[in-house]
């Protein structure tokens, strides 16, 4: 029987006493370590690609009585840029709203003729033939006035000879309007729109018949002679709240006529298929009143300024043109008003195949 190999705490040698082998039941494990002992303190490494652990001797192992095994982690080296495999996420652009607006003196100025907004016609043709009896009369008026002089009688000279179709825009009978979609406030789309044209602007709504005085609307709607084919034979008349109620004797507007109109933001939103919504609105009205285009002076001589050299005149060749504008009779308003209002209800409801 022989004294165990073992070495305490005290770093002393161990005095159990064994039969079988070197070292007691109490250091057994540091049988194992001796066996693969070098000079210094012993590593243990653990095969793993994600940890390892160094130990300077066990608890009876070590010479430094104060000394703790060190736990050292070392990980995976990272790539020099992560890159998220969760895809970003894409804004929502079915959500937003349909506006209408126009320039706000053509509200206001009446019969008068302007030099500096000009429209063109597109696609007259087809837009006599597609139009209904109710709505020829009023697609001839507008293209007959093509061939009008400017208020003070001259012609149009300042005008490309090759472009006799394009005319100053006649607010007598029409309302010339853009109708748009924004996923912005409604008021935020229009002052960029104001910054850009330098012209005053007005959103055109439901909403516009109760914020304007009767005397007002009438100007804005009854400048109709009795021989004209725009004639309403009912006197204009205004709900409490302001409401033109019998334009024409058959269209009648209301709060509750409307359920996709914004009262707040003057303007119809859109749930879903916002795009889609404005392309439909866009057709549909080509459809029953023809489109023109506008030569805007404005965006024309800023366009000039930064494009021309100084002392050079080249306005011809930086003309700007805004398209799908839609020169609507005034009788018509509401009934557009309404359209929009079911094709924002109805294709706003709905999930499109994409």
């Amino acid at each position: 029987m022989g004294q165990c190999f073992g070495v305490t705490k005290s770093n002393e040698r161990c005095k159990n006493k064994v039969t079988d082998g070197q070292y007691c039941h109490y250091h057994k494990n540091q049988s194992l370590k001796n066996s693969s002992k070098t000079k210094g303190s012993s590593k243990i490494e653990l095969k793993s690609s994600s940890a390892r652990i160094e130990n300077d001797n066990n608890k009876h192992g070590n010479h430094n009585r104060n000394q703790r095994p060190v736990y050292k982690i070392i990980l995976p080296k990272a790539p020099s840029s992560l890159q998220s495999t969760v895809p970003a996420r894409k804004k929502n652009t079915d959500t937003g709203s349909i506006y209408m607006y126009t320039l706000s003196h053509l509200l206001t100025d009446h019969q008068k003729r302007y030099n500096f907004l000009n429209i063109r016609a597109l696609d007259q043709d087809q837009s006599l033939e597609n139009s209904n009896a109710s709505k020829l009369a009023l697609q001839k008026a507008f293209f007959s006035a093509l061939s009008a002089k400017n208020v003070d009688g001259s012609s149009h000279g300042n005008l490309k000879s090759s472009s006799p179709e394009l005319v100053p825009f006649d607010s007598k009978h029409f309302i010339l309007v853009k109708i748009g979609l924004t996923t912005q406030p409604v008021t935020k789309r229009i002052q960029q729109w104001q910054k850009q044209c330098n012209h005053d602007i007005t959103l055109v709504s439901p909403d516009i018949l109760k914020q304007a005085s009767p005397s007002s609307l009438s100007s804005l709607f009854s400048k109709l002679n009795i021989d004209d084919p725009y004639y309403s034979k009912n006197k204009l008349s205004f709900n409490p709240k302001g409401f033109l109620t019998n334009l024409g004797g058959r269209n009648k507007i209301s709060e509750g006529n409307f359920r996709c109109f914004n009262h707040h933001d003057n303007s119809f939103y859109c749930q879903n298929n916002l795009r889609e919504i404005e392309r439909k609105i866009h057709s549909q009205l080509r459809y029953e009143f023809g489109t023109v285009e506008m030569e805007c002076v404005n965006c024309s001589l800023n366009n000039s300024k930064r494009n021309t050299p100084k002392g050079k005149d080249t306005m011809e060749s930086n003309k700007v043109i805004h398209r799908e504008w839609f020169v609507i009779p005034k009788v018509s308003l509401i009934e557009v008003f309404l359209k929009i209002d079911f094709i924002c209800h109805h294709m706003g409801k709905q999930t499109l195949a994409k």
